[in-house]
């Protein structure tokens, strides 16, 4: 995979990424760290929040993410990657999804049923996500800041 290499712009910037030598930077028009913005508005580390490894690593027990401790981590490697434990079961789940050509559920590996999504969605009824929950986003990251 290829990215910018942090702090530097252009042509230049463009290497292999190694999240060991990455800091949780912002987004592009953001004021706060990707890493830690998406937390705080997921409420979890992952769309389907139930990756209870992320939440005992980063929230607080009421749920909150622990600000100071995800912006004290050494780097976006020790932010984002899985324990090996976790990695080993989201790669067999992944194995089965891919083995079956079964994406009726998605394509995120998944071991256990989501609790946190809706069964169906009736288009008809379904209102759109409120305002407050809607944000622009741009992906490049703005090293600078």
């Amino acid at each position: 995979m290829q990215g910018f290499i942090e702090g530097v712009d252009g042509a230049e910037g463009w290497q292999y990424i190694n999240l060991h030598e990455m800091s949780d930077a912002p987004s592009m028009g953001e004021d706060r760290p990707e890493i830690l913005t998406y937390l705080e508005r997921v409420g979890d580390g992952s769309e389907f929040r139930n990756n209870t490894e992320m939440l005992e690593l980063w929230f607080n027990e009421d749920g909150t993410v622990n600000e100071a401790k995800v912006l004290a981590a050494e780097n976006a490697h020790v932010l984002i990657t899985p324990s090996r434990a976790r990695a080993l079961k989201l790669n067999k789940a992944y194995r089965a999804i891919v083995l079956e050509q079964d994406y009726i559920y998605g394509r995120d590996a998944t071991w256990t049923p989501p609790q946190n999504i809706h069964p169906e969605i009736n288009n008809e009824a379904a209102q759109t996500l409120p305002e407050q929950f809607t944000y622009p986003y741009d992906i490049r990251l703005n090293w600078q800041q």
